[in-house]
């Protein structure tokens, strides 16, 4: 049986031979290997020759420090190899296995197939990109100045550089985008200081790997409501007047915001005066609002709690009446007379 094997594989050889076959390698690219994880290996495939097919580096032992290639796995055709980050069993086959930790660079990688029926031999170049981890570098960013052009650029450590960002978490400001092939921020800042959190992604197209960052960008120098507390009013008392204050344009218009209300009696101006009389007893909550009629939408706003209450608590009456006590001596014993002079009780007036 082994020998009606054998010249099966010889008269397929000399077919192949016979019709002018050329053993080639068909695979284009291998895969880029990352620092410190598993890598994916590669099935080599050829076309041209019977096979089997016998995988080496050429020269011998030229290949990045860690991969190996040899015989393809259990199942596929004879004419496949294995490349991969591992070692060799006892029988020569790769075992694919550990994470890579070969340096960093771009490896000229030369393999060759050599069949054992046909004597053909091919090559291909190859190159073998070792990338660090993708990683971010940067951690926080500069603030934004309102109504000002904004623009950073993410930076970012390892991987093969094509890369693609979005935003995965929270909201940029207003404005404000991220361009996705690049990683960076840029436009013009809202109007209205605030803090924006957000979360960032960049993924490695090559490589498929993804890394993320949390950040928070700050918009500063914008309209912004500088009051945050009021005092309480007294029940139908007059209120003294206060002026909100505020960041931003000297020419700005105040109000309260649309489904709130100040405690009955009061009002607010244009102007940002709060005045009035408190007509009920209660605790209140409002929100109050300012905007800059000459940027349209630019609005900030503050919510405020006020309590209208009786009043300072006092105590009235400022001195309390004289008072009187009383002292009594008891009789040694009963029926006793009271010894003659001799007072059997005593008023003391204090």
């Amino acid at each position: 049986m082994r020998r009606l094997a054998t010249l099966a594989l010889v008269v397929a050889a000399a077919s192949w031979i016979a019709n002018g076959q050329q053993l080639t390698i068909t695979n284009v690219a291998l895969n880029v290997a990352v620092i410190g994880e598993p890598y994916q290996a590669v099935l080599m495939e050829t076309a041209g020759d019977p096979g089997p097919i016998v995988w080496s580096f050429v020269p011998a032992n030229s290949q990045p420090f860690g991969f190996v290639i040899g015989p393809g796995p259990a199942g596929q055709p004879a004419t496949t190899g294995t490349f991969c980050y591992g070692s060799f069993n006892a029988d020569g086959a790769p075992i694919c296995t550990g994470n890579v930790s070969t340096p960093p660079n771009v490896y000229k990688v030369t393999i060759q197939a050599a069949s054992l029926s046909t004597g053909k031999t091919a090559s291909a170049q190859y190159t073998l990109p070792v990338v660090n981890p993708l990683q971010f570098q940067s951690t926080s960013l500069p603030p934004a100045v309102a109504n000002q052009p904004y623009v950073a650029q993410i930076q970012t450590s390892g991987g093969t550089g094509q890369f693609l960002w979005s935003l995965i978490a929270g909201a940029l400001p207003p404005g404000i985008g991220l361009d996705v092939p690049t990683g960076l921020l840029s436009g013009t800042a809202p109007g209205v200081n605030a803090t924006y959190a957000f979360t960032l992604q960049v993924l490695d197209q090559v490589t498929g790997f993804k890394a993320s960052q949390a950040f928070t960008l700050d918009v500063v120098g914008g309209l912004v409501i500088l009051t945050t507390t009021l005092p309480d009013a007294t029940v139908n008392q007059p209120y003294t007047p206060i002026q909100l204050q505020a960041t931003g344009s000297p020419i700005l218009v105040w109000s309260v915001q649309a489904g709130w209300q100040l405690p009955p009696g009061l009002s607010l101006t244009p102007g940002g005066v709060l005045s009035g009389t408190g007509l009920n007893i209660g605790q209140y909550e409002f929100v109050i609002q300012v905007a800059n009629p000459q940027i349209p939408g630019l609005v900030a706003t503050q919510k405020f709690t006020m309590f209208v209450t009786l009043g300072p608590l006092s105590i009235k009456e400022p001195t309390l009446p004289t008072a009187t006590r009383i002292l009594l001596t008891s009789l040694r014993s009963a029926g006793s007379r009271p010894t003659p002079g001799v007072s059997t009780s005593r008023i003391r007036k204090a």
